[in-house]
Formats: structure tokens, C-alpha cells, sequence
């Protein structure tokens, strides 16, 4: 409960800070605040870690966003810490801007330059290290996880990885129809599949899936949106991840890709590299 107000605190603190200050948006770093400690030991899964870096994000009137990374730890090369993580962040954030990525884009990819450069610091005389410039943000460690829930983003869930060399798999996407007509395609595709030896997707309906025994579930953006923007929607990827059942996220961006690495998914989809036919976009 403590944490939860804790993190609700930094909301209105950010709201209000954008409204005294006439601003577009403001990001209000949590570095050093540790919102969720107990759930930041056991997310990493075994032994005892730090809490996550958390940094809340208002911008203009949209729902505030979560950010939450790995702690990167003081190490001895970095002469125990490091300094500057706040001027590297404003400034990665301007230069994203500059490059033409929207605001959270922009946030997301320097939130990962800074824990990047934080985990490969060396120290520079006495003092802790300046945050090293390793160029594009490319560990993947280093990205944030993005959420609208602040407990979300501090202890995602975690679906199983897809293991195995050669798989085929089939992926089952129906629009337009009732549940029972859903349930019945998937039941046939899935004794389909099984009998070639094939793994089932099945997009959307993630109860169906597992009550007819598919290997997996891809969500969309907006489907994703509405199962973490709700306690309940958080609950039913939990009993998805519990039931074994793995997960695709599509994505189109970095802070899409954000959004989908909040629920740990099995796999992401990267939507820019190929255009699709089968349905008309907005961009």
C-alpha cells in the first residue's frame, strides 16, 4: 500500500509540476526513489536484486506512463557510481527529438543510452564515473519497460521463451465473429497443427486459446493496452503465463516495444520492417 502511494504521489507531483511550470510534459526521474523494493527483489527471478529505476512521464493530458529499467549497481570500475546521469538523459532526450521521434520514443531511447553507458562506466580520476557514451542504445538489458500502471512496470510478468531450432508455426487471426464460432476454428486448426507438428498462435482470444490447447497468444497494441491498463486485464496475462501458454506482442515503435517488454512476452513483432495487405492502417 505504502508503495502504491508512493508511486500515485509522483503522479500528482508531475501533474502539478506541469501545471505550475506551463509545460508541455515532464518527467520526473526516480533513480533514487525505490517505489516497489519488495517487489524490485523478485523480479529479476532468484536471489535478491535492487528495485528497478522508475521515472514517471506526464505528457500533456494523457494518462501518466511508467519507465522502469534494471538498477545498474555501482561498480568498481566506476569508481563506485557514476555522475551526470541526469544532464545525459535531458540531453539524449533533446537529441532523439531532434532525429524526429515522438516524445515517449524519445524518453525511452535515452532512458536505455543512460543505463547503457551506467553499465559499461569507467572511472575518470577520483569520484564516481561519468555515464559513458556507447552510441545507439542496442543491449537489451538496457531497455525500459513502459506501463501505465506503476506495480506493473515494477514486476512485469514473464512467459516462457519459444525454444527449438526449425519450429513451424501457424498463426490464426479471426475478426468479426462470436466466441463460439472462435472456439470452434481454433479447436480445428489446433488438432490441425498438432497432427503436423506445428505450433498454434491464436490473436486475441487468450481464454479460448488455452481451454482448446494452443501453443501461444499474439496481442495487438490495443489489446495489450486494455489487458495492463486494468487489474483485472493484468490477472488474466498472469493465468496466461501460469497456464504455459507464450505470448507475441506486436510493435511499431520504441515506445510500443516498451510496452510490450512490460509483460515480458515470449516474442515481439517489429511492424515497420514489412508492410502488411490484410488490413488498412492509420498512421
Amino acid at each position: 500500500a505504502a508503495a502504491t502511494e508512493a508511486a500515485a504521489a509522483a503522479e500528482a507531483a508531475a501533474v502539478e509540476l506541469r501545471r505550475r511550470a506551463g509545460c508541455g510534459a515532464v518527467l520526473l526521474k526516480g533513480g533514487h526513489a525505490a517505489y516497489f523494493a519488495a517487489q524490485g527483489e523478485g523480479a529479476a527471478g532468484g536471489g535478491r536484486s535492487p528495485p528497478p529505476a522508475m521515472d514517471v512521464l506526464v505528457d500533456g493530458e494523457a494518462p501518466p506512463v511508467w519507465l522502469s529499467c534494471a538498477r545498474v549497481g555501482a561498480t568498481e570500475a566506476a569508481g563506485g557510481g557514476c555522475h551526470g546521469t541526469g544532464c545525459v538523459l535531458s540531453t539524449a532526450i533533446a537529441a532523439m527529438l531532434a532525429h524526429g521521434h515522438p516524445l515517449v520514443d524519445s524518453v525511452v531511447l535515452a532512458k536505455a543510452y543512460v543505463t547503457q553507458g551506467m553499465a559499461s562506466a569507467a572511472a575518470v580520476g577520483a569520484g564516481p564515473a561519468p555515464v559513458a557514451h556507447t552510441g545507439w542504445p542496442s543491449s537489451p538489458s538496457s531497455m525500459p519497460v513502459l506501463s501505465r500502471s506503476a506495480a506493473a512496470a515494477a514486476a512485469p510478468p514473464r512467459f516462457a521463451r519459444c525454444d527449438g531450432d526449425g519450429a513451424r508455426d501457424v498463426q490464426l487471426r479471426i475478426k468479426g465473429t462470436g466466441a463460439a464460432r472462435v472456439a470452434s476454428e481454433v479447436r480445428g486448426a489446433q488438432a490441425a497443427c498438432a497432427a503436423a507438428g506445428a505450433r498454434l498462435w491464436v490473436n486475441d482470444y487468450g481464454r479460448i486459446a488455452v481451454s482448446e490447447g494452443a501453443y501461444g497468444v499474439h496481442l495487438g497494441q490495443e489489446d495489450l493496452a486494455a489487458l495492463t491498463d486494468s487489474e483485472a486485464g493484468m490477472e488474466e496475462l498472469r493465468a496466461l503465463s501460469d497456464a504455459g501458454v507464450r505470448l507475441g506482442v506486436s510493435t511499431h515503435t520504441f515506445a510500443e516495444l516498451a510496452a510490450a517488454l512490460a509483460v515480458g512476452p515470449s516474442y515481439v513483432a517489429l511492424g515497420p520492417v514489412f508492410a502488411t495487405t490484410s488490413k488498412r492502417v492509420v498512421a
